[in-house]
């Protein structure tokens, strides 16, 4: 130490040349370093002011001096890497910043490049993919989060250097759907009249078909419940079939846990259908499992998702964290055929049947649905039967199959759907029946006019009124339709009265005629 001046070096303060011993001003200026965040790189600072001058405390010398720093960094207009490299000048990099240098640099692909924050949306940048969760624990998609997820997902299918995309939904939850207090509180739509409770749903609609379009593999973590619109998220992950053209869809994971539920009470118990692309999944599923999910509002856990065909893969809890650690690890050029494969690989058999409850369930939960979730066999335990009933041809020979039947499981599930209502029972049973033969861009079309018409009918906001408002779980359904009446809920509807969706991939031609080149980054 000569002239006041100490030069601290890059090491910790053990490797220093001068030896550090207590009490020492040296160790004050290394706590405090740390204390204020500075960087411990090479450099000097002047512990001693010329005599005349005001003294400072360490701490305000240090203040001064990362002050200093950060407006050098800020005037310094080289490239992130070099920012960098230069501790002294480069002060905390940017997203963007660890973004360029992963890329570039091989030595760092492997880097975890930060979280970033998009509304209702937290988003985890890895080297080769974005993993996006909702922040509401519950999972329930507002107009916001929808609206996030949409414009997210359309960056990451253009964007050079991601190969896939995770889902992970809410901390408790994957998704609950929506508050359809909300869209009650709207009040009943004139036949020919505007609708506002079309526009808070066009976003989840659109946003079902970029995932299921999506030109890149995209894994949904179906952790918790998947409910109403969460159950279409999930759903839309699924591999679409040829179009016109000729083109298939790609293959998409839905992973299930021990935490799973799965159901469409939503629908079922609200005077709804089930909509946002799962009159065109559904009838994919394994025999006629779709029309019995669909039809009873049965809830099931993640080993029934994965005999039906709703999930891809099953991971007990603990396999879940090192399935996405190997998945964060691939190297940055990972296939498709490698993505399956790490899949694959933490898929267990072993079925956990310890499942959560829920937290606050929804009154309709509690007084109409099963009084636990389903068992580990309960589909493959009834799939004949389910298929001999649910395969009728119409909503009257179903019942008079179930009738028939004369089992426990055969009474509970027609005593479940007579509490349908009448209306939303036949115009369900005949969407998936459309739904089988018709493309993805089809059914969301025809669910879309759906919607409409139901929002113009009373059934829905007597059944919030029933099951959310006064809870009396009695509600009084409109009279059960004439086979004309059903017809017309079908029938095609001028733009004026109901705007159409809005389904194209128009951001992946304007990606193709923009400037935008490899190397260049979007987070």
């Amino acid at each position: 130490r000569q002239g006041g001046w100490i030069s601290m070096l890059q090491a910790p303060c053990r490797t220093m040349m001068h030896p550090v011993s207590s009490p020492h001003p040296l160790r004050e200026v290394v706590r405090c370093q740390v204390a204020v965040g500075l960087p411990v790189r090479a450099m000097t600072i002047k512990l001693e002011r010329p005599a005349g001058t005001k003294k400072r405390s360490i701490e305000e010398q240090l203040k001064k001096l990362k002050e200093s720093q950060e407006g050098t960094a800020s005037e310094d207009t080289g490239d992130a890497t070099a920012k960098s490299r230069d501790g002294a000048k480069g002060g905390t990099m940017t997203l963007a910043m660890r973004l360029s240098q992963s890329l570039k640099d091989p030595l760092r692909s492997k880097d975890f490049l930060g979280q970033v924050s998009k509304g209702d949306i937290q988003v985890e940048c890895h080297h080769h993919s974005k993993f996006m969760w909702l922040k509401n624990p519950r999972g329930l998609l507002s107009e916001d989060a929808v609206s996030n997820l949409s414009e997210l997902i359309q960056i990451s299918d253009t964007n050079w250097y991601e190969r896939f995309g995770v889902l992970k939904g809410g901390e408790v939850a994957f998704c609950g759907g929506s508050d359809s207090r909300v869209l009650a509180a709207m009040g009943l739509a004139a036949p020919e009249g505007p609708c506002p409770q079309m526009e808070a749903r066009r976003g989840k609609y659109e946003l079902c078909y970029l995932i299921a379009k999506s030109p890149k593999p995209r894994i949904a973590l179906m952790d918790g419940n998947c409910l109403g619109a969460g159950a279409g998220l999930v759903m839309a992950h699924h591999s679409v079939a040829p179009d016109r053209e000729g083109k298939a869809g790609l293959e998409h994971y839905r992973v299930a846990t021990d935490r799973t539920i799965f159901s469409l009470q939503h629908a079922h118990f609200l005077g709804m259908f089930p909509g946002f692309g799962l009159s065109y999944f559904l009838p994919k599923l394994k025999g006629h499992l779709g029309r019995y999910l669909a039809l009873s509002g049965v809830r099931i856990n993640g080993a029934d998702c994965l005999f039906a065909g709703v999930a891809t893969h099953f991971m007990a809890q603990h396999r879940v964290d090192r399935c996405f650690q190997a998945i964060t690890q691939a190297s940055a050029d990972i296939s498709e055929g490698q993505l399956k494969q790490i899949l694959d690989d933490h898929t267990t058999t072993t079925l956990n049947k310890e499942f959560r409850s829920y937290l606050q369930p929804p009154s309709f939960y509690q007084r109409y649905a099963m009084s636990s979730p389903a068992e580990a066999t309960h589909l493959e335990a009834n799939f004949d039967a389910i298929n001999r009933c649910f395969g009728a041809g119409t909503v009257e020979e179903m019942m008079g199959l179930l009738e028939a039947e004369g089992s426990e499981w055969a009474a509970t599930t027609l005593s479940n759907i007579r509490r349908m209502a009448p209306t939303a029972l036949q115009v369900t049973f005949r969407l998936l029946r459309q739904g089988s033969s018709r493309s993805l861009e089809e059914a969301l079309r025809t669910e879309w006019r759906l919607a409409r018409r139901f929002y113009s009918h009373p059934d829905f906001f007597e059944a919030v009124r029933a099951f959310e408002i006064d809870k009396d779980g009695a509600p009084k359904w409109a009279p059960a339709p004439s086979p004309d009446e059903v017809n017309k809920m079908f029938a095609p509807m001028s733009e004026a009265v109901c705007r159409p969706l809005e389904l194209s991939q128009q951001h992946l031609n304007a990606a193709a005629n923009s400037t935008f080149k490899k190397g260049e980054m979007r987070v």
